[in-house]
């Protein structure tokens, strides 16, 4: 495998996997550690064991504890990049088995296409061709580099051999029935190629290819559909991904027996034997009532993914110089082989999001007479926990390799587990929709908030992105978050307790508690339309001797000043929302018509706003004119204007605390508009204060400077006045924000932020 290039690192939240499906993710074998999974058109890599920058796959790494019992890895798991190229969504993935081909890969997609990819290159190799709809499965050959087997809704089987230059399937297989094909399994039989398939009818099947064709031998339908089927590593070979050279090892008289496990939604998961020609059912291991707890529709949608795991592999999981030994050479050293043990694991999924280890005798499966077999021998189960750490919905892929599993759910999270232990070593939520707004912690510039188009609140710690974030807050039903803004302290090293104002798309704003366990309180009051953007800004109180800080929203052209809000510090305490109301939580002020003046019609509406602060070392401001403090709007005519606030001059005879805790609903400001022009021609879709924008005094190199972005693809930078100082070409599409650098240099200068 190639070296870990320097982009690695860029995904700080990854996409969330995609559901339905037990073909949707997959772990390399040999040297090759890259675990794949599905996330819309894309596909999202990942190093489940870790690995450090500049490391490759299948490197040296430092020597853990010789322990016999696992151990953690030594670094979390981090990701390795994406492949993109599919029009549609990715639907199947199976890594290349043998070999020397490890780092190919095999896709899937609704687009009726198979790609080849070259993982280490990062690059599509080939585009095959030959399916009439969406496909849906995909497995490969441990035996035979380039052989594959592509399934689809149709319920057509394709072989293919992708070393080769055609881009056609090499043979058609015989379909069980019309009914879309929802598992494949290349057998990891020595000297043939068999193939199990499963449908959505229940039909179970397995193919032995030949050179002239192939021989199609049906097992019992199962009453529910044959989701998920995994074939049991051999007793030879001890691991599916091990090829076995026929002329290095003597053949035995008769052909090793295989097992094959079926998971449907029957709810149990049944073992049968297979010795080439027939079949015999040796165990039904059904799933435990379904917890009381889960609704009807969680109770539907139960996945029964699966995946064996031999048992001498968990106790050398973590071992990583065992296990470099046995990648480097691309099969199991000359021990003793893994499963010619009395017991193996099947990992299987199970209601609401549990994942079950079943603890199963090997000689009762394959049906011999070994010394000590038992006949019917007790089945031992064991939950992956604990519940605070398990998945909270349906498991959808299982893989499992030296003793590790990863699994992806339809909770949006990839998590990587001890199968040994059956603890869960790492995990991440992915994002369920877009990212409409990131927002920096003012105490923490390494911590930023994301807004999620999946509903939920993100917190990321930049110093170790690439695990996902943690949910701060996982937001309301049926509606997503379009923008989050943290609160400053109100006092120079006072700490605000980790408050975020959220904005929703349905037009509400919540205040939540980054520190509080996801308490929130709702304003009473909401925008008409999604709120776009929120500020908060530090206001001098009491003649400038304190502070407070005020929350500013935007949204369907609406800016608005709360004079008090819902916060959630009263949800705590006990009160409701008609305490908060009546104790003046979630009162706002429209400023935009008082912004507009007389050209409110002709603006229509503000699209943008942001708030410039007085720089530290400016002093105290005057509280009844705040000069230093100026307010840039963007319109949704194409015009910019900056606008500075003051108290009403008949009222200044009042005390300033006094003026702002007035709620007779009257605005207590009147405005002055600094500037005003109209030099873009569509919507102004952001405007944002040079770093040093507030320094005025002689030596200012950038005052009052302002850059603004426009749906027309003009991006221009403004002076103090309202004069375009700067004027890059436009772009052929929409541009929608703009940020400057916070150091370096800028507009010819140094110590300015270049946008």
């Amino acid at each position: 495998m190639a070296p870990r290039s320097e982009d690695e690192d860029g995904i700080a939240i990854p996409p969330a996997p995609n559901w339905y499906g037990s073909a949707l993710a997959d772990w390399g074998v040999g040297c090759n550690d890259i675990y794949a999974y599905a996330a819309r058109n894309t596909i999202v890599l990942l190093r489940p064991n870790g690995g450090g920058k500049g490391s490759a796959v299948g490197d040296d790494r430092p020597a853990e504890s010789s322990s016999s019992s696992p151990s953690r890895p030594d670094r979390d798991a981090s990701f390795a990049g994406t492949l993109v190229g599919h029009h549609n969504r990715v639907t199947a993935l199976a890594f290349a088995r043998c070999p020397g081909v490890e780092h190919l890969l095999l896709s899937g997609s609704a687009d009726r296409t198979v790609r080849l990819w070259d993982v280490a290159d990062r690059r599509c190799v080939k585009i095959l061709r030959g399916h009439a709809v969406d496909v849906v499965a995909l497995a490969t050959s441990p035996r035979v580099p380039d052989l594959a087997v592509s399934g689809d809704r149709g319920g057509k089987l394709l072989v293919w051999r992708f070393g080769g230059g055609a881009d056609a399937p090499a043979s058609t297989l015989e379909s069980l029935d019309a009914s879309p094909v929802l598992c494949l399994a290349m057998s990891p039989h020595p000297f043939r190629d068999e193939v199990a398939c499963g449908h959505q009818s229940g039909a179970l099947g397995v193919y032995v290819l030949s050179g002239d064709g192939a021989v199609r031998k049906r097992l019992p339908a199962r009453s529910g559909d044959a989701q998920a089927c995994a074939w049991m590593p051999s007793i030879t070979s001890g691991d599916s991904s091990s090829e076995i050279d026929p002329d290095s090892k003597e053949r035995d008289e008769r052909d090793p027996p295989m097992v094959l496990a079926v998971g449907s939604r029957e709810k149990a998961v049944t073992l049968w034997s297979w010795d080439g020609a027939r079949t015999s059912l040796r165990k039904t291991l059904s799933l435990p009532r379904c917890p009381p707890n889960l609704s009807e529709a969680q109770r539907g949608r139960l996945w029964l993914s699966l995946a064996w795991s031999a048992i001498d592999d968990e106790d050398t999981a973590g071992d990583e110089d065992t296990a470099g030994a046995e990648d480097a050479a691309g099969a199991e050293p000359p021990a003793k082989s893994r499963t010619d043990g009395r017991t193996v694991h099947l990992v299987t999924a199970s209601h609401g999001g549990d994942l079950l280890r079943w603890t199963l005798d090997v000689h009762e499966l394959v049906g011999s007479n070994g010394a000590g077999h038992v006949a019917n021998a007790p089945v031992a189960m064991d939950k992956f926990g604990p519940n605070d750490k398990a998945h909270a919905r349906t498991v959808f892929t299982i893989r499992v390799k030296r003793g590790v599993a990863v699994t992806t759910s339809l909770d949006r999270s990839v998590s990587v587990w001890d199968v040994g232990s059956c603890e869960r070593r790492w995990s991440t939520f992915g994002l369920g929709g877009f990212s409409y707004r990131v927002g920096v912690d003012p105490e923490d510039p390494f911590r930023a908030s994301v807004a999620c188009g999946d509903g939920s609140l993100r917190s990321l710690d930049l110093h170790r992105a690439g695990g996902g974030g943690d949910v701060l807050w996982r937001g309301l039903p049926q509606t997503k978050e379009t923008c989050a803004a943290w609160c400053p302290p109100a006092e120079e090293g006072e700490g605000h307790g980790g408050r975020v104002a959220v904005g929703l798309e349905d037009g509400r704003v919540v205040v939540v508690d980054a520190g509080g366990q996801g308490r929130y309180a709702v304003q009473r009051d909401c925008h008409a339309g999604p709120v776009v953007a929120a500020q908060w800004i530090r206001r001098s109180d009491d003649g400038g001797v304190g502070s407070t800080n005020e929350l500013w929203t935007l949204g369907e052209g609406r800016l608005w000043r709360w004079r008090s809000l819902a916060l959630p510090e009263d949800r705590r305490k006990g009160k409701g929302a008609g305490d908060q109301a009546r104790g003046g939580g979630g009162i706002f002020e429209d400023v935009t018509d008082s912004l507009a003046g007389n050209d409110r019609v002709e603006r229509g509406g503000a699209s943008s706003f942001e708030w410039l602060h007085p720089s530290r070392d400016a002093g105290p401001p005057d509280f009844h004119s705040e000069p230093l403090s100026r307010l840039a709007v963007g319109w949704n005519d194409g015009r910019v204007s900056v606008h500075r606030r003051r108290l009403r001059s008949e009222e200044t005879d009042l005390l300033p605390s006094d003026l702002l805790r007035s709620g007779d609903g009257r605005s207590r400001w009147s405005w002055t508009e600094l500037w005003c022009t109209r030099e873009h021609t569509k919507r102004v879709t952001a405007v944002r204060w040079h770093p040093r924008a507030a320094e005025d005094d002689d030596k200012a190199l950038f005052p009052g400077w302002l850059a603004a972005t426009s749906k027309d693809g003009s991006f221009l930078v403004y002076d103090g006045g309202g004069v375009v100082v700067r004027s890059p070409p436009s772009c052929r599409q929409a541009l929608n924000d703009v940020a400057w650098a916070p150091g370096g240099a800028g507009g010819g200068s140094p110590g300015g932020g270049a946008p």
